[in-house]
């Protein structure tokens, strides 16, 4: 009963973590666009459409370049997670419940 417990515990730390690496490296690129392209939506009354449609483009690019260099953050991001996982989860065996 215990292993079960100590198996679902560590699975669990592991899962965790690795849905915030891919959580957040999506979050990461759905900001890149939304901030730009909803400044230009919010300021197009007063600088007019040029503005917006620049904003847009603007989002587009920087989308497109985090997604060109987003493999190089998802293995530094992956590599801390992981680092934390693995302390968590050795913290996690040492508990007297499990000794």
């Amino acid at each position: 009963m215990k292993e079960a417990i100590l198996k679902i515990g560590c699975y669990t730390i592991f899962i965790v973590f690795e849905v915030l690496a891919v959580a957040s490296e999506i979050l990461f690129l759905a900001l890149l666009f939304i901030i730009p392209t909803g400044i230009g939506a919010l300021l197009k009354s007063i600088f007019g459409e040029i503005f917006s449609q620049s904003c847009l483009v603007l989002g587009i690019a920087l989308v497109s370049v985090a997604f060109i260099y987003r493999k190089k953050f998802q293995k530094k991001f992956e590599a801390f997670c992981r680092v934390k996982s693995a302390n968590l989860i050795h913290q996690f065996k040492k508990l007297s419940y499990f000794q």
